[in-house]
């Protein structure tokens, strides 16, 4: 089957059946009846019953009478048309893929791989593999460095307090934030962190490990230099808003180099979607 036609009597996306007679009335247009058997007799039930009418001797009780399905879509420019099809909701098969079979009650699986697929199954019911995942509270000795986009810290500020990996890094960079110089401080509060907001008013001069905002029309930046984990490393979190062209990018980044990068450590950190 390739659609949901009656979940609740089991005709459903992917359910699988065998064609027992094909019947139809128009050649070569769709039209007439298609008869399958499905594997439990129990499925199809309510439909077997709605179609007692168009049962005769020769067709077996146990078959499922499946007719043409029709469906209507937009086509062309702007969508201006309405395009209809008419076509059986079934697709001949030999076999089903897993993603296919996903929900299926079988009673009997029969799998299909070669011989080093097959090698490489035993080998690893034998010995697991080996995972090298580690989470960023995991890490030690290091000076851990993240810059990601937020999405709003309106919604997502409790999820990040409560990620042991978010708030184990020693210098964070949130963008599209979505704060407003009227929100309170709290909302931005991180336990062990100093904040600094872009909205802030910043100190007379450069300080060391306070951030300078350098924005352009379109692109967004902020700088911080460090002595930590080496002297005069500058890190700078650049903000490339979607549809922003390269062009103004490659300008942004040349202007920097010209005024801040020159002689410097750099280490140019992009933005990097957070899905909570």
């Amino acid at each position: 089957m390739t659609l949901n036609l009656d979940c609740e009597d089991g005709l459903i996306n992917r359910a699988a059946c065998i064609v027992q007679k094909i019947k139809l009335t128009e050649i070569p247009y769709a039209s007439g009846i298609i008869w399958v058997k499905f594997p439990s007799e129990n499925t199809e039930n309510f439909l077997r019953q709605n179609k007692k009418h168009l049962y005769s001797k020769e067709i077996h009780t146990s078959w499922t009478p499946i007719e043409p399905a029709t469906r209507q879509f937009a086509a062309g420019y702007k969508n201006e048309s309405q395009i209809q099809r008419m076509q059986f909701p079934l697709r001949p098969a030999a076999a089903k893929t897993i993603h296919r079979s996903q929900g299926d009650t079988l009673n009997k699986n029969k799998v299909s791989i070669n011989s080093a697929v097959k090698k490489e199954m035993e080998r690893l019911r034998k010995k697991l593999p080996a995972t090298s995942v580690t989470f960023l509270n995991e890490i030690t000795n290091k000076y851990r460095i993240v810059f990601l986009n937020a999405n709003s810290l309106h919604k997502h500020i409790e999820d990040v307090r409560s990620d042991y990996s978010l708030i184990s890094e020693d210098l964070t960079c949130f963008c599209e934030t979505r704060i407003l110089p009227s929100d309170n401080d709290y909302l931005t509060k991180l336990q062990n962190f100093h904040t600094y907001r872009q909205e802030s008013i910043a100190p007379q001069g450069r300080v060391d490990g306070y951030p300078i905002d350098v924005n352009s029309k379109t692109i967004e930046s902020s700088l911080i230099q460090l002595q930590y984990p080496i002297n005069d490393l500058l890190v700078c979190f650049l903000y490339r808003p979607p549809k922003t062209p390269i062009k103004s990018l490659l300008t942004h980044l040349n202007n920097l180099e010209i005024k801040y990068f020159t002689r410097k450590e750099v280490i140019i950190m992009k933005r990097n979607k957070l899905d909570f």
